[in-house]
């Protein structure tokens, strides 16, 4: 474990890996709570620990939300989430109503369309968030899933770099270039999309209905 104290008190960051053994680190994340207040960075990464959903609720609830905090990154690549873990973290994201950058690797995880809706329906709410980066690869979102996270973000008024990677999905191809609406992004700068390579050459087709956002060309990146 690594607390990483960034200048003055106020730019507290906190970065904690538990790869070995995450049952271990429940203690220690529970002082954490002390310094809430002063919080401002928050890394959290459990990856193959073996973490499933009510071990994912005991470790958002010890960590604790903080209206504070304004950048968090959470990687749980590779372990055993299913939908309810994403509706716990819905929760405690919620309560960090001053994010302003969130990373979620949420890679090789047993999560589908149907957990996805609760991140849909809670990052929106986020008033000052400008960046989201979300890795999905090796779940089971669809494009049902995916079509709802671009709507769903493109209410973020003030986003300004946005990351999805969904590789080794059920996500196929849509038929309707409106399911991949990237031009309602009024202050996007960056959006950066790892997908598999035949849903990017769909989405070239469109590139400038779709990706062409405040006279910039935004191509996805492989």
């Amino acid at each position: 474990m690594f607390f990483s104290k960034l200048g003055v008190l106020g730019k507290l960051g906190i970065l904690i890996s538990a790869v070995d053994n995450p049952f271990s680190y429940i203690q220690a994340l529970s002082k954490i709570s002390q310094f809430q207040q002063f919080i401002r960075l928050f890394y959290l990464l459990f990856s193959k620990s073996l973490v499933d959903d009510i071990f994912f609720e005991n470790i958002v609830s010890v960590i604790g939300v903080s209206s504070s905090l304004k950048s968090l990154s959470l990687s749980f690549d590779s372990n055993k989430l299913e939908n309810q873990a994403l509706e716990y973290l819905s929760q405690f994201i919620l309560g960090c109503s001053s994010l302003e950058t969130i990373h979620l690797i949420l890679n090789n995880n047993q999560v589908s369309d149907q957990g996805i809706q609760f991140i849909e329906q809670t990052i929106p709410k986020l008033q000052n968030i400008k960046e989201i980066v979300l890795f999905l690869s090796g779940t089971f979102i669809t494009e049902k899933g995916f079509s709802g996270l671009v709507n769903s973000f493109s209410q973020c008024l003030y986003l300004e770099n946005l990351h999805l990677q969904l590789i080794k999905t059920p996500l196929k191809l849509i038929q309707s270039k409106e399911a991949f609406d990237f031009y309602c992004y009024k202050n996007l700068y960056k959006l950066t999309l790892n997908l598999e390579q035949e849903i990017l050459d769909y989405l070239y087709q469109f590139q400038h209905e779709v990706l062409k956002i405040n006279d910039q060309q935004l191509l996805p990146k492989n």
